[in-house]
């Protein structure tokens, strides 16, 4: 019978990771699978273990607690996907600690996995703003999400709502990368590596988790950050994939397109609404990312904790 460890790596979110945990007591239950939770703290004073041990005899599956005190989002990562290693799992699920689960929301992931044969599947992310969001969040969709059909062929994924077959990556010695860690992305570089070992990366829009957006996030500043920091990160990427050569060679194109398109939209804003200006804008942040990661400027994307 294969075996399936749910992953939930945490720091300084007690209230978030308790209904998280709870959530997985609506799972389906598997004629031909066992599931096992694990639960990775990242704070070396080890606060989410009060709220583990709370919960533990209250879930219905095995239920593990480790802690790593790197502090890092690729160290506790890389601690739960060992600790899965472990076991002899087949799969690992990965969900974040600010987010609940659907009932069949393993299920689909399997599914969608033997259906398509796929080495990871990207489940999708239904978001709830905060009741006082301003409202042009409401007009476009600033935090992603959204999947293509299931089975969509995807270039990366990200561990808010995946399975990964736990064999292929240990076959292929697949780790997430600690160059990442202070600004995040080693999710999304690690699936970029399953897939030039030969592994399939698909979407799936059946297997849901909920987030529900705290009202730090739900600013134009953070929207503007998070730009700033994905073209950071696709710099880094291409980076380390491809060399500098390569790397600055494609930031280079990207930048001007993206300037040449803020320039332009610019003429349009007094047709458009203030959600149209603000995701022009995150074109202009891109460009900055682009611009100090070729300077060589770091950034540390996790400094700030949001949720409780």
């Amino acid at each position: 019978m294969d075996l399936i460890i749910i992953a939930v790596a945490t720091y300084k979110r007690p209230n978030m990771l308790r209904s998280a945990l709870k959530s997985l007591n609506c799972l389906k239950v598997f004629l031909h699978y066992q599931a096992q939770i694990m639960v990775c703290d990242n704070d070396p004073k080890k606060s989410a273990k009060p709220i583990f041990d709370s919960m533990k005899e209250k879930l219905f599956l095995p239920s593990f607690y480790f802690s790593e005190a790197n502090r890092g989002i690729v160290p506790a990562r890389n601690k739960l996907l060992e600790e899965a290693l472990k076991t002899g799992a087949s799969y690992l699920a990965f969900f974040d600690d600010d987010e609940t689960v659907h009932p069949d929301w393993l299920a689909e992931l399997l599914n969608a996995a033997k259906k398509f044969q796929a080495q990871a599947v990207w489940g999708k992310t239904i978001y709830f703003l905060p009741p006082d969001h301003p409202d042009w969040l409401e007009n476009r969709n600033f935090f992603g999400g959204d999947q293509p059909i299931t089975g969509t062929q995807r270039r990366g994924a990200s561990t808010n709502n995946v399975l990964i077959d736990l064999q292929f990556l240990n076959k292929h010695n697949i780790r997430f990368d600690k160059r990442f860690n202070d600004i995040g992305g080693s999710d999304s570089f690690l699936f970029r590596e399953v897939r030039d070992h030969g592994g399939k990366v698909i979407s799936s829009q059946e297997a849901i988790t909920y987030e529900e957006i705290p009202s730090s996030r739900a600013s134009e500043e953070w929207i503007l950050r998070r730009a700033y920091k994905n073209a950071h990160t696709e710099f880094r990427r291409t980076l380390i994939r491809k060399g500098r050569f390569a790397a600055v060679l494609l930031a280079s194109f990207y930048g001007v397109w993206l300037a040449v398109s803020y320039f332009f939209s610019q003429v349009l804003y007094p047709f458009k609404g203030y959600d149209f200006r603000i995701f022009n804008r995150r074109r202009k942040s891109k460009v900055k990312g682009l611009i100090h990661a070729l300077k060589g400027r770091s950034h540390e994307e996790y400094s700030i904790i949001h949720g409780n």
